[in-house]
């Protein structure tokens, strides 16, 4: 359990780009009761590890005593799926995490509200979304995205309750009409 800890925090730093200046402020007796427990099977070589790992520890079980349980929860969540994934696909992830964190603030914003719409989908939502996605040929995604680049998220909220609202066959209706504007625009 302590490992699993211990390695949740290092992956949640790694994850949330801390960074730490070094510094040799982050001596052992310096770590807080709550801190010491947490990394405990450090003790022995701590004033050992280089300055920037103990902040970046110290920063880390910070952080971790002040999440919420539910903050928690999720954490040991996303670190259990983290260990299933290959190295090939952690490195993946750590490049696309970092692609993102150099992204400016309004494109990180657009995406993590595209995510909270697409996660908001249900299951069979999400399906058919991705089904009629892998339809659509390159030129017609690349419109696509140039036009819900265009939208603001109400507006992007509006068009997905609208979508919802309609049977499948309005929606292919509605899904051609569009491709067809959009083919008609270019």
């Amino acid at each position: 359990m302590k490992t699993l800890l211990t390695l949740l925090i290092s992956l949640t730093l790694s994850w949330t780009g801390l960074t730490a200046a070094a510094s040799d402020v982050n001596r052992w007796e310096q770590l807080s009761p709550e801190q010491q427990k947490i990394l405990q099977k450090y003790e022995a070589r701590w004033n050992d590890l280089s300055s920037e790992r103990r902040q970046k520890f110290s920063a880390g079980t910070q952080q971790w005593l002040n999440m919420s349980a539910a903050q928690k929860k999720k954490a040991f969540s996303s670190f259990k799926k983290w260990k299933t994934l290959t190295p090939a696909q952690r490195s993946q992830l750590s490049t696309n995490f970092q692609r993102f964190k150099n992204l400016p603030n309004n494109k990180q914003e657009a995406i993590k509200n595209e995510y909270k719409m697409f996660s908001g989908l249900s299951n069979k939502e999400k399906k058919a979304l991705r089904l009629e996605w892998k339809k659509l040929s390159p030129a017609e995604k690349k419109a696509v995205k140039g036009r819900l680049n265009k939208l603001t998220g109400a507006q992007k909220k509006a068009l997905l309750n609208k979508a919802r609202s309609m049977t499948p066959k309005q929606q292919k209706q509605f899904i051609n009409q569009q491709t067809q504007k959009t083919s008609g625009q270019r």
